[in-house]
């Protein structure tokens, strides 16, 4: 017979003669909080913001996106033989339409929308 003990998210299985095994199962409260702490040093880069300074059609701008989405437009200029500053200026021209201001957030919603549509990358 063993019996289960919870402390936070660690389990603690006591054997029927007194002694213990810890497991090594750890529980997530919810998917989001699983995501967070399955993430490696490399994947946790991904939340720090980055700004570069581009032009777009001569106009000197400077973006601020974390380097999750600059991976992406990276992806998308490849993929489409491409510049990064080629590919936001295109993004700019189309998206500026339907959002007045905010170039950074067009940017991050067609990164999204690429990576459901398009990416090549397994889920």
């Amino acid at each position: 017979m063993m019996a289960i003990i919870s402390r936070s998210r660690w389990y603690l299985l006591l054997t029927p003669y007194g002694g213990f095994v810890v497991s090594i199962f750890i529980e997530s409260d919810s998917a989001l909080a699983h995501m967070f702490n399955a993430c490696t040093t490399e994947q946790i880069n991904e939340f720090i913001p980055e700004k570069r300074s581009l032009r777009i059609h001569g106009q000197s701008t400077t973006l601020r996106l974390e380097r999750a989405f600059w991976n992406v437009l990276d992806e998308i200029a490849h993929d489409h033989k491409m510049s990064v500053n080629g590919v936001i200026q295109e993004i700019a021209d189309q998206c500026l339409v339907a959002n007045d201001k905010n170039l950074a957030s067009c940017l991050r919603v067609i990164c999204l929308k690429y990576l459901n549509i398009y990416s090549k990358t397994p889920a």
